[in-house]
């Protein structure tokens, strides 16, 4: 696709989070054991970029590199995770902190992973028994935000099992 300051791009594409309708951008990338990292920096700019969000509610994505293009799961990691992500992204691209700093917010990175590679790129986080509530409205799977949450869940490591009610 070409270089950004020396660093490979991608073209990520994702589903607008309201629209739905895919919305494709260039991204620098990091390539990490299988996955990889971009991050949300917008040249510095003050607001994240709208496909973080779109990451963060969809958790799947299409992205190109060169000819080759493949589906992924997509996990935006906060806190301690996203901290050590961005010390491995801040020693490849040194770039990258001066963005943070320019924007004054801290600097959303994304792990890209093949789907159906087997693992999630932050570890096996176990098992997850969702059950639905009492109500029969609270049935699980049945709508659009809690089908959203599952796959979220799926991309972050966690084996989601569904019951019903009791």
């Amino acid at each position: 696709m070409g270089k950004a300051k020396g660093a490979p791009v991608l073209l990520l594409t994702a589903p607008g989070r309201r629209s739905g309708v895919p919305h494709t951008v260039p991204v620098a990338y990091l390539e990490r054991g299988g996955s990889w990292l971009v991050t949300g920096s917008a040249g510095g700019m003050k607001n994240h970029p709208q496909w973080i969000a779109n990451l963060r509610h969809s958790a799947r994505a299409t992205i190109q590199i060169g000819r080759e293009r493949q589906e992924v799961s997509a996990v935006v990691p906060q806190g301690a995770e996203r901290d050590a992500l961005w010390r491995e992204v801040i020693e490849w691209k040194p770039f990258f902190q001066d963005y943070e700093r320019k924007s004054g917010r801290v600097i959303p990175v994304a792990v890209l992973t093949p789907l159906g590679a087997g693992t999630s790129p932050l570890g096996d986080r176990g098992d997850l028994t969702c059950r639905a509530g009492p109500r029969p409205t609270d049935r699980l799977g049945a709508d659009r935000t809690k089908r959203n949450h599952i796959r979220q869940l799926e991309a972050l490591g966690y084996k989601v099992t569904l019951e019903p009610a009791a």
